[in-house]
């Protein structure tokens, strides 16, 4: 897959890391990983899909916008519970019982502390927006964090490239919670439901994080190993924090400016957008992080698997983003019915906006394999001001549409702000992500006029056969396109490529 170091490590293992670790080559960990991870998440694609189309049946716009805003609220605290904890354990170059469990107690204590602040926040929350059914919806919300403190287990999986473990559990957890949903909303729980699902993935993620690994923490929590997590985990959360409201003030934006059921349209046209590139962007990023880890004493070969990375998200991605764009109209008629025609619009300027978001996402494996996270958020204090500003500027001009638009128009801005200094770091030339682009636009374009000319040809008929005929034609000049301009990429996915250089 790459030109990665196929000897041992020079160090030797944590304990719980060797046991679970199997011998080979790390270009094999790599492919085998990419390949669980893109299954797994290919089968959690489909249930969230199903159920997606099933539930929007089931609940209200005004169902969704309650839940919106109180994904965006325990989002955000959900990020201070790991703060990085995991990660560090993942980069570590040398993991001590000691740094394990003080990170281990860390996650635990920030599980406890952000779960007491969700419940906290419930009624000024409640009263900011005018919903009073928040007041009990955050609270109950709050029991996922609670259930959060398997972070440490599930770095010891991706620390020791075992992530058919990791996939397996959310795969099981991912069924188990849209059947929780599901069953719920049939019940009448209205937004409670969309809060129960996650409940039982946790609670799943836990137990069966827990009995995989069999690690537990010993001893007391060490202030050395901490002062060594905080100078990783610094940078990390701080730049998660910024990158969180870079994604999500639309959501409290639109909470402020438009009825709930406008947010609750947005909400879905976003969730719809990002399902797929964000299933993408957590299968390469969960195997790459840890393999740049190891790599990062190798420039050569990390510029080379970056480049490489950088081309399979970009490759990804790019039917997704551009499919939706183009039948955006037929999907939501087909899957979800008249009632949310106001989905339409906003998913053909989101689904534009994610092929650039996915992109950017790809930088950041790299600078904290690199332990370079310092950097990082430094420059995402530039990225989401650049967001923030673009979005907000949009949602006073026109709303959810006019948010939209300025979250198209900001994130070739933010790609290239960010992916720079990348460039720089693994020393990969300009010239290599310029044509990387130029294959992507030729590929998309082809693509969308194809798409618009099938529409053209079959508009007499019934919406389900436009719909098929569209992704069919558009799926096929995709997978042609796609070999073409990145065959010896497709090649080495399919196991046939050889071991030269990639770019």
């Amino acid at each position: 897959m790459t030109d990665a170091p196929t000897g041992p490590p020079v160090v030797a293992e944590h304990p719980t890391v060797a046991a679970l670790q199997r011998g080979g080559e790390l270009r094999v960990h790599v492919r085998s990983g990419l390949m669980s991870t893109a299954l797994s998440r290919f089968g959690m694609q489909l249930v969230m899909f199903g159920s997606t189309i099933l539930l929007a049946r089931l609940l209200s716009p005004d169902d969704y916008g309650l839940y919106a805003i109180v994904a965006t609220v325990v989002g955000f605290v959900t990020l201070f519970i790991d703060a990085g904890f995991a990660a560090a354990v993942i980069q570590a170059p040398v993991l001590t019982q000691k740094l394990a469990t003080t990170a281990f107690y860390a996650n635990a204590a920030m599980a406890v502390l952000t779960a007491v602040v969700v419940v906290i926040l419930a009624r000024p929350v409640a009263a900011l927006v005018d919903e009073p059914d928040l007041v009990t919806l955050m609270p109950l919300a709050a029991v996922t964090m609670l259930l959060s403190v398997n972070a440490i287990n599930v770095a010891f999986m991706r620390r020791s490239m075992r992530f058919e473990l990791e996939n397996r559990l959310s795969l099981a957890g991912q069924v188990l919670s849209t059947g929780t949903t599901v069953v719920c909303a049939l019940l009448g729980f209205g937004p409670y439901a969309l809060i129960a699902g996650p409940i039982a993935d946790r609670l799943l993620m836990l137990v069966g994080s827990t009995s995989l690994v069999r690690w537990h923490p010993t001893g007391r929590p060490d202030r050395r190993a901490f002062d060594q997590l905080w100078l990783f985990t610094r940078g990390y959360t701080g730049y998660a924090v910024l990158d969180y409201w870079a994604r999500n003030t639309d959501k409290v934006i639109l909470a402020r400016l438009a009825p709930v059921a406008e947010l609750g349209l947005y909400s879905r046209a976003l969730n719809l957008a990002t399902l797929t590139t964000r299933q993408g962007v957590e299968v390469l990023t969960r195997v790459f992080f840890p393999t740049f880890s190891k790599l990062a004493d190798e420039p050569v070969r990390l510029a080379s698997s970056w480049l490489l990375l950088l081309r399979a998200a970009a490759l990804v991605s790019l039917p997704v983003c551009v499919g939706l764009a183009s039948v955006s109209d037929l999907f939501v008629l087909v899957a979800f019915g008249p009632r949310w025609s106001g989905v339409s619009p906003l998913l053909l300027l989101l689904a534009a906006a994610c092929f650039f978001t996915t992109l950017t996402a790809m930088a950041n494996p790299v600078y904290q394999a690199l332990g370079r996270t310092g950097q990082q958020f430094k420059i995402g204090l530039v990225t989401s001001a650049m967001m923030i500003g673009a979005m907000l500027a949009g949602a006073l001009l026109d709303g959810a549409i006019g948010l939209a638009w300025g979250m198209l128009a900001v994130g070739p801005v933010v790609f290239a702000v960010t992916v720079g200094p990348v460039m720089q770091l693994v020393r990969v030339p300009l010239r290599a992500v310029l044509l990387l682009l130029l294959r992507s636009l030729v590929l998309g374009t082809a693509m969308a006029v194809s798409t618009l000319l099938t529409r053209s040809l079959v508009h007499e008929t019934p919406v389900w056969l436009q719909l098929a005929s569209c992704v069919v034609v558009g799926g096929a000049v995709w997978a042609t396109g796609g070999y073409l301009l990145e065959r010896d990429l497709m090649e080495r996915v399919l196991r046939r490529g050889g071991r030269g250089r990639v770019g």
